[in-house]
């Protein structure tokens, strides 16, 4: 589902949720290093203000939609980012508002502990609830070579999680469009970014095609960002380019090339 324009899954709020805790689990052990957790157990409130302004930061970073940060180093470049916009935005309501200060150095001890205890916990949560099938394989289903290939998106245990092929191929300019779905049940976990690299790879080692475009409505954010995961290139929009149930609508074209 979105929240303010931005997507976030099931498990992203089960991650915002725990980190509810853990941040303000942080900014608790902040003050009992520095002698203030008799004044911070006083005022809860403030905790609360100080998490939500920290998960504020995080979720303009995109750390909710678990379906962008794909890396390790990416993730504690988007962490050191939402840290460093949290220590911002705690300096500026602490100026501002000098009573909302929970105890002397704590917001900086906190803003040192992010890096550390949000990456740890994601790493930990990653590895219990990762789908062991997650590193997806495009089995090649053959339909027609030489114009169309269509593949079927299976995991390594063989459960058929959806479809994917290279299409509209012209030889002309050795050029082709990649097209792909996944099941609801399947949608954000990453399949059809995975689906889209192994089509590419496949097309660059088994066809001369040069060029391989991908068409997404303006519309489709989602599928826009399956794209930009697997590497495509946003090239620009194209108006009127896509007919959907009979209605003319405006296209972002993406392109990989060889």
């Amino acid at each position: 589902m979105q929240v303010f324009n931005r997507q976030v899954s099931a498990r992203g709020l089960t991650v915002f949720g725990f980190e509810t805790i853990l941040i303000s689990g942080s900014i608790l052990i902040a003050a009992q290093v520095h002698g203030s957790f008799g004044t911070a157990v006083g005022a809860l409130w403030k905790i609360v203000l100080a998490t939500a302004l920290c998960e504020l930061c995080f979720y303009y970073n995109d750390l909710y939609d678990l379906t962008i940060v794909h890396s390790k180093s990416e993730l504690l470049v988007r962490i050191l980012q939402a840290a460093g916009a949290a220590a911002i935005v705690l300096a500026v309501v602490s100026t501002l508002l000098p009573s909302l200060i929970i105890g002397h150095g704590i917001f900086i001890t906190l803003v040192w502990m992010l890096p550390v205890t949000i990456p740890a916990w994601r790493l930990a949560f990653d590895s219990l609830t990762r789908d062991p099938h997650l590193e997806e394989r495009v089995r090649f289903s053959v339909r027609q070579a030489g114009t169309a290939f269509e593949f079927a998106i299976v995991s390594s245990a063989g459960r058929y999680l959806g479809g994917c092929g290279v299409n509209d191929i012209g030889q002309a300019n050795r050029r082709g469009n990649i097209g792909y779905w996944v099941r609801t049940s399947e949608a954000r976990r990453g399949v059809a970014t995975a689906a889209v690299r192994l089509a590419y790879q496949w097309a660059m080692e088994n066809t001369n095609l040069l060029r391989l475009e991908i068409l997404i409505a303006v519309g489709n954010v989602a599928s826009q960002r399956v794209a930009e995961k697997a590497g495509a290139v946003r090239e620009g929009t194209l108006r009127k380019r896509l007919l959907l149930h009979d209605e003319p609508h405006d296209a972002v074209m993406f392109s990989l090339i060889r």
